[in-house]
């Protein structure tokens, strides 16, 4: 039995495991678990399904556009 999840990559060609964590439609809801906008049921991260898209934020990972900046004593990321 093969238990390795299919990847695809981003358009910066980072790999994203094809699995309901990283879906567009998954919704976590306040108790920690998650629904799917599409099918209307409890998925688990690691359920998978047809209708996958891969999530909005995940698109831009590797894109760069973030800074760095140093305070004194403070450092804060900036995340665009």
């Amino acid at each position: 039995m093969d238990n390795e999840m299919e990847t695809v990559l981003n358009p910066y060609h980072v790999k994203v495991k094809v699995c309901c964590a990283s879906c567009q439609h998954k919704e976590v809801l306040k108790d920690g678990s998650r629904c799917c906008n599409k099918t209307k049921q409890t998925v688990e991260a690691t359920d998978v399904c047809q209708q996958w898209q891969m999530s909005d934020g995940l698109k831009k990972v590797g894109l760069q556009t973030g800074a760095v900046v140093r305070l004194v004593g403070t450092q804060e990321i900036i995340i665009n």
